[in-house]
């Protein structure tokens, strides 16, 4: 296969260690400006890597999926141990992110769920609140 070229660069000359922290940067939903600013890339050279190694794209969502599920799987009672310090709202918007970022990378192929009539936010904090949560 002919590597792609995006302004005479192909992404291809960039080091294996670097690639996979740019891709991974990239992925995890770092804006194209952000990751050429934190790892001092061309703009090019980022984006024909991502068109040209999409096997190292895959590996790096699969790894984020598997991490937002980790978290997502958690449940509240482990964030409440492992976060005792943080506000019950915190937890609630971490527990919600972590489901959504899971959900999202798996791409299935599925729409999005609707959205309940009432919040899950009322629900988690309810939930919370019995559990003894600090708020």
């Amino acid at each position: 296969m002919i590597p792609v070229r995006i302004q005479r660069n192909t992404g291809l000359r960039i080091p294996k260690r670097k690639a996979e922290k740019i891709i991974a940067a990239y992925v995890s939903g770092m804006s194209l400006r952000g990751v050429c600013r934190a790892f001092g890339t061309n703009w090019s050279a980022v984006s024909a890597l991502i068109r040209n190694r999409p096997e190292m794209v895959q590996k790096a969502r699969t790894e984020a999926q598997e991490a937002w599920a980790t978290l997502a799987a958690l449940g509240t009672a482990e964030l409440i141990a492992r976060q005792s310090n943080m506000q019950t709202h915190s937890l609630i918007v971490s527990a919600g992110i972590a489901t959504d970022k899971a959900a999202l990378l798996e791409d299935t192929g599925e729409q999005a769920p609707e959205l309940p009539e009432e919040p899950a936010s009322a629900a988690w904090a309810e939930y919370l609140e019995a559990a003894g949560a600090p708020s």
